[in-house]
Formats: C-alpha cells, structure tokens, sequence
C-alpha cells in the first residue's frame, strides 16, 4: 500500500485494492490510507530538506564568483555568463524544492 501511496497512486484505487487483495475496508482501510499519506509527506519533505542543501550550496558556489567581479569591477563576458545561468537554475532548483518543503505536496512519484 505504501508503494502505491508513494507513486501517487489516487485514493480510490488504493482503497479498492485494499479490499480486493486483503479485504479490508471502511474506517480501518481510511486510518491506513491516513498513515501512509503521512509517510509519503514525510519522505517528500526529506528529500526536498536535501535538495534545498545541494540547490543553496549551488547557488552560493555560483554567486559568490559573480559577486566578486561585480565588486572588484572585472566582469569576465563568458565566464559571468555561464556562471548566471548556473545560478539561476541553482535558483529554480531552489524555489520549487522549498515549495515542497512547505507543502508536502509533489504531482509526480516521490523519487523524481
């Protein structure tokens, strides 16, 4: 059951499943259609935790040189270039991993 949770599989045919394979159903079938949806959340705000980590580390990686040729006034065309373009993909990466984090909530299976 967790592994249909876990795929995003929708409640209906995980509860059906539950009563085709194992006969269970109603309140009990409900309360642990309720555990591993708390367990799917769980594994989803995790995992967006660590990519939150590598994203931020990215960014930071790819800032801080663009920072210090600002400063320094020595803005190297191609190399700046590449280096936003990594920082801002760092920065998407970023955003939609924190929308995880907040929400719990993904559209596609938990390992993508």
């Amino acid at each position: 059951m967790n592994s249909k949770i876990h795929w995003d599989a929708p409640d209906s045919e995980v509860l059906e499943w539950l009563n085709d394979k194992h006969g269970i159903e109603g309140e009990r079938a409900q309360a642990m259609l309720a555990v591993a949806k708390r367990a799917r959340t769980r594994a989803i705000r995790e995992r967006s935790f660590y990519g939150l980590i590598c994203s931020g580390a990215g960014m930071i990686g790819t800032g801080t040189p663009i920072a210090f040729e600002i400063l320094n006034g020595a803005v190297w065309v191609l190399r700046s270039t590449a280096l936003l373009v990594a920082f801002v993909f760092c920065g998407i990466w970023f955003a939609r991993y924190l929308l995880r984090l907040v929400t719990g909530k993904t559209d596609a299976p938990i390992d993508s």
